[in-house]
Formats: C-alpha cells, sequence, structure tokens
C-alpha cells in the first residue's frame, strides 16, 4: 500500500531548509509540558500516545527531498511513539527542578530525523506519588496546518493522549 503524499507547503519548504543547515538547533521544536496532578499508570499513558499516533495520519508523517525535484510529506502506515518514563521521587526538589530543566534543553537540542516518521516524542517524569510533568516534543513540521485539515480536533491532541492516563480513569480509549 502506498502511504498518502503531498507536497510541502511553503512554510514547511522553509522550515526543513533551516532543518537541513542545521538539524540540532532546536528551531522549530515544540515543547508541551503538562503538569499532572493525580495517579498515572506509566504503561497506559503510553498506550494512550500510541492510540492518538495511530489515529492521526499527520502525527506520523515524515519527509523525503533526496533524488525528488521538490520535497514531500508522506504518511507513514505506522509508527511508534518514543516514550520515556523516569522516577524523579528520590532526589532533593532541586535535584528534580535541575533535571527536568535539563531534559527540556536536550530534548530540543536533539531534534528528529524527518525522514523516519514520527518526529514526536513523549516524556513522563514521577516527581511525586502523585505528582507529574509530561513533555511532549515534536517538530513543527510533522503538526503544521495539515493537522487541522485532517481533523479540526487535532487542537486537543494531547487531551486525547491523556485522556485514559488516569489508573482511576473509567474512560478506555481502546473502547470508544
Amino acid at each position: 500500500m502506498q502511504p498518502d503524499t503531498y507536497p510541502l507547503s511553503p512554510i514547511q519548504q522553509g522550515r526543513l531548509f533551516h532543518w537541513l543547515l542545521d538539524r540540532h538547533s532546536g528551531t522549530d521544536v515544540e515543547q508541551i509540558v503538562a503538569e499532572l496532578r493525580e495517579p498515572i499508570d506509566p504503561a497506559r499513558m503510553e498506550r494512550s500516545w500510541q492510540q492518538t499516533l495511530d489515529s492521526f495520519g499527520t502525527l506520523r508523517s515524515a519527509f523525503a527531498w533526496e533524488g525528488l525535484s521538490s520535497p514531500m510529506q508522506f504518511i507513514a502506515p505506522a509508527a511508534t511513539v518514543p516514550f520515556a518514563y523516569a522516577d524523579l521521587r528520590a532526589l532533593p526538589e532541586q535535584a528534580r527542578m535541575a533535571r527536568l530543566k535539563q531534559h527540556l534543553r536536550h530534548d530540543r537540542r536533539e531534534g528528529f530525523d524527518l525522514s523516519a516518521a514520527p518526529a514526536m516524542r513523549v516524556s513522563l517524569f514521577q516527581i511525586g506519588d502523585n505528582h507529574f510533568r509530561m513533555v511532549w516534543t515534536f517538530h513543527h513540521m510533522s503538526a503544521d496546518e495539515r493537522i487541522a485539515i485532517d481533523n479540526a480536533a487535532a487542537a486537543a491532541i494531547p487531551s486525547l493522549a491523556i485522556r485514559d492516563w488516569s489508573s482511576d480513569s473509567a474512560l478506555n480509549l481502546a473502547a470508544s
């Protein structure tokens, strides 16, 4: 089966140009940080993000340019969301905050391989018994104007991914 392909928008072309110049500049890398004060099962959170990635084709975007007359965006039929969990409860408060700040800086600079899907990752940090920080990092190329075309509710992606995160939740994303 041939994946969906699209020409890049002018904005995407500019972003690709800048990414090709410096793949680790952090330019066009977005980070959404959510503070969650409820019990969370990290495995369920990861499954929820995977189901969200499976549901939104544009989140599975990758880009091709080598050997082409013009760059193209394609939707991979499948991809696995990179998900990391770290329990920071044993660290003193100051060390936890330093670790989170270090993660945000490093995560932004790490960048993405835009030729492979997905250009996103999720990190979950446990900083208290029922206190977590979730970081959704993505390249703007994969969550650009096409995501709004793909689904008008796309702005709610973090909410869709975390609606099944609570171990007490009656909602089950797989059943919806």
